[in-house]
């Protein structure tokens, strides 16, 4: 120990190992701490990313329930027909079906029952 002796520091062995355990654990201490704290920021990461999720979930779920319910309140107002093309399309169609053409031979639309309405003013 040429180096303690330069600086004025005459120790025995036991106090240079008690020195060097005490820095032992001291650095043990200072780990352990480092790991508390990167730990606790890893959870407030994961529970953010967590939230990120669950929010886009119902953003989307919610984006559904809107479009199933502009779609329902038009094939009740009558204004959508499935697999049928509009009105003014049939013309663009040479061989479109006798169930296409508008005229006598279309189906005509009903009504809304009260029941339906109802189905739909619940989810609006």
């Amino acid at each position: 120990m040429l180096g303690l002796n330069k600086i004025g520091l005459n120790l025995r062995i036991g106090s240079k190992l008690g020195i060097t355990s005490g820095i032992g654990v001291l650095l043990v201490a200072a780990i352990m701490v480092s790991q508390t704290i990167g730990n606790s920021q890893i959870e407030e990461k994961a529970a953010n990313a967590l939230r990120n999720d669950a929010n886009a979930l119902a953003a989307v779920n919610a984006k559904a329930s809107v479009r199933g319910m502009q779609v329902g309140l038009e094939h009740f107002q009558g204004k959508w027909n499935p697999g049928l093309p509009p009105k003014n399309a049939t013309a663009a169609i040479p061989c479109a079906p006798a169930s296409c053409r508008s005229g006598p031979s279309a189906p005509a639309h009903r009504a809304p029952t009260s029941i339906e309405i109802s189905f739909v003013f619940k989810y609006l």
